[in-house]
């Protein structure tokens, strides 16, 4: 079979428009966020930060002092081998639960959403201990988590793949399951009103969990155009960045990353092109 021709050549432009995603496809990225644990990617395998480099070469600035993500919480084990297992992989349960380390210590505010609980556990050694009641799980199971996306169980679906999960009776079956994982859970914290109040009165759900990235927040600098900053916080000229790649649109909060990326690629399109067809005189 002949093999197809390949060719190389140069191309000139007065602007260029950096949107290749973020960089959490790159391994040592992952591991600086997460204090050198590593997590799973939950994105596709491409967006390695090549975009933020060449920013970089050209003169631009990164900000890699942002060291939020979006992500969601795998089940410890379990390897993605398709883009649903993303959807499928993510325990939405455990803004209704109790996130613990594995001295067995809350340590996030589980309410205030599952992304933020997987950049906590990042910042937090990156593997603990979650745990909810039979109640969240039913409902978990019986309703999709946001509407119009699949029906599934994801605590099922994680035991079937070989995820670190398991189901008891009481804190102390948890307790004594997880200790074969390295965790301390104290039975003490069944007299915690708040652990007490989610746990309710039924079976006990639990896995292992650790954070798994879909993209970053941190990246290159830039202005409300797009247009990429130099070391003196300057507009560096015909060098503009959409999306992941743009440092700042995100801290610790989530909004979107479809959104992100329409209002940031529009406006980094429309200058870009304002810029390449309208080129500034010299003075």
């Amino acid at each position: 079979m002949a093999q197809p021709e390949t060719s190389s050549g140069t191309w000139r432009s007065r602007t260029v428009i950096v949107a290749t995603g973020g960089r959490q496809a790159d391994p040592k990225a992952r591991d600086e966020l997460s204090g050198g644990a590593g997590m799973p990617l939950r994105g596709n395998a491409y967006s390695a930060g090549g975009g933020m480099n060449l920013a970089e070469s050209l003169g631009g600035v990164l900000n890699l002092e942002n060291r939020g993500f979006y992500g969601h919480l795998f089940a410890a084990g379990l390897i993605p081998v398709s883009p649903v297992d993303f959807i499928a992989f993510a325990l939405y349960q455990g803004e209704r639960g109790i996130l613990l380390d594995p001295e067995g210590h809350r340590f996030a505010e589980e309410t205030l959403g599952d992304h933020n609980n997987a950049t906590a556990l990042a910042a937090h050694g990156g593997r603990g201990l979650l745990i909810w009641s039979e109640q969240v799980q039913s409902e978990a199971a019986a309703e999709p988590f946001v509407a119009g996306s699949p029906q599934m169980d994801r605590w099922q679906i994680s035991k079937d793949r070989g995820g670190r999960v398991g189901v008891g009776s009481s804190l102390q079956d948890v307790a004594e399951a997880a200790s074969g994982w390295g965790y301390a859970v104290r039975l003490a914290l069944a007299s915690d009103p708040v652990v007490r109040g989610r746990l309710g009165g039924g079976r006990i759900y639990f896995a292992e969990v650790v954070p798994a990235i879909a993209y970053t927040f941190g990246g290159v600098r830039a202005d409300t155009r797009g247009a990429v900053l130099n070391s003196a916080a300057e507009i560096l000229g015909g060098v503009y960045v959409a999306g992941a790649d743009m440092s700042d649109i995100y801290h610790e909060g989530y909004g979107g990353g479809l959104c992100a990326a329409v209002v940031t690629g529009r406006e980094a399109g429309r200058n870009a092109a304002s810029e390449a067809l309208h080129p500034a005189q010299a003075d």
